[in-house]
């Protein structure tokens, strides 16, 4: 019988030491349980009702009668506060003054976008009015106090940018921005009109005249125009807008047809709705939010939409027809209120309408036909619907402009 073999041992590895993986050491202990969150609480406001029982012990009055404590926690916030500027960018901690400036030479709106300190220093009142001015004021140089139908020119005039002041894009950029308001625009050119008096005084010159004035004030003379009579004479066309929206209101709870209540009204509409002055570029696009949904504010939006187009403004060349159409629908939402009224028919001197394809244009007058009648059935008001139903059936037939 053969001998056996013996087995050979498995050779062992080299063992390689690896932090934190080893075995423990000696005498090491678990750590103790964490405390729940109610006693976390406890502990926390016996601590902190210990140490303000200590600090106002310790905290001594001064002289003036201020507290010593106070004085740190000014200092604190102060070091915070400067710790905060420090860690800025090197334009960021540049003076007002001169981020101001920067602002105002590159007509540029999103450099105030560019970061949250730059936005919280460039967001005063007095810093929007400047941009205001700084967009519109070219125009306002030329052309402000002008009535267009008074103006005895070549023909098409109105169609040559080249003669109109101030930059188109920069003022639909201004536009476009959400804090733009009719305020601040209108107390913007009081404040632009009072700066030409003066120096019109000191010239030697006389008023400047105001056609828009004797328009909207018959029997004044344009040459007596104050800086308070931009905002009463906006004022008064805006109740005017609002007292026939209540006539025709009134006419549509009577369920009148559309020949016997609203031709007569309808009418009213065109001298109101003409463009009044020349206050902005004759380029300047509409922003898109007025035209998207302008009774979402209408206190700011409407009155906006409203002055834009008494200037003279247009829809841009790029905005789509879609927009028009969202807008619309959801004027008729409050088709029983009296700004939509207002809004339908600033929509149609805009030429919104005019824009759709045709078969949403007719699709939409048959459904306004549908609801007046609905709405007249029903002992409602259809004085919206009558109103959108007139509007849309002139713009099916190309004579959308009033």
């Amino acid at each position: 019988m053969p001998p056996l073999k013996e087995k050979s041992r498995p050779s062992k590895l080299t063992p390689i030491k690896i932090r934190g993986k080893g075995p423990r050491k000696k005498g090491w202990k678990p750590p103790p349980p964490r405390p729940s969150r109610t006693s976390d609480r406890a502990n926390s406001t016996d601590t902190t009702t210990t140490t303000t029982r200590k600090r106002s012990r310790s905290s001594t009055e001064e002289p003036d009668g201020t507290s010593a404590s106070s004085d740190r926690r000014r200092k604190r916030r102060r070091e915070k506060l400067e710790l905060k500027k420090a860690s800025g960018a090197p334009i960021e901690r540049l003076p007002k003054e001169i981020l101001e400036i920067i602002l105002l030479y590159s007509q540029n709106v999103n450099f105030a976008k560019a970061s949250w300190r730059i936005g919280c220093v460039l967001s005063g009142q007095s810093t929007l009015m400047r941009v205001v001015l700084s967009a519109f004021a070219p125009t306002w140089d030329v052309w402000f106090g002008v009535v267009p139908g008074e103006v005895q020119g070549y023909s098409g005039w109105q169609e040559n940018g080249e003669r109109i002041g101030g930059d188109a894009g920069f003022q639909s950029e201004v536009l476009e921005c959400s804090w733009v308001s009719v305020d601040l625009i209108l107390n913007a050119q009081r404040f632009w009109f009072r700066q030409d008096q003066r120096e019109r005084r000191r010239r030697g010159e006389g008023n400047l005249h105001c056609g828009w004035l004797e328009v909207c004030s018959p029997g004044t003379s344009g040459f007596d125009a104050t800086e308070d009579d931009i905002q009463k004479c906006f004022e008064r066309e805006w109740d005017r807008y609002m007292k026939l929206a209540d006539d025709i209101l009134t006419e549509g709870r009577k369920s009148l047809s559309l020949s016997d209540g609203f031709d007569h009204l309808i009418s009213k509409w065109i001298d109101l709705t003409a463009s009044s002055s020349l206050d902005m570029h004759i380029n300047t696009g509409i922003p898109d939010y007025l035209i998207r949904d302008p009774l979402r504010d209408p206190e700011n939006r409407l009155k906006l939409l409203c002055w834009l187009v008494r200037q003279g403004a247009n829809l841009p060349v790029g905005q789509t027809w879609e927009l028009g159409k969202l807008g619309y629908e959801k004027l008729m939402e409050h088709a029983s209120h009296q700004h939509s009224l207002v809004a339908l028919v600033l929509f149609s001197r805009l030429g919104v309408f005019s824009r759709w394809p045709t078969h949403v244009l007719r699709d939409k007058v048959q459904e306004a036909t549908d609801m007046c009648y609905n709405a007249q059935a029903a002992n409602k008001d259809s004085s919206c619907w009558a109103l959108a139903e007139f509007l849309l059936d002139r713009a099916y037939v190309g004579e959308e402009h009033l």
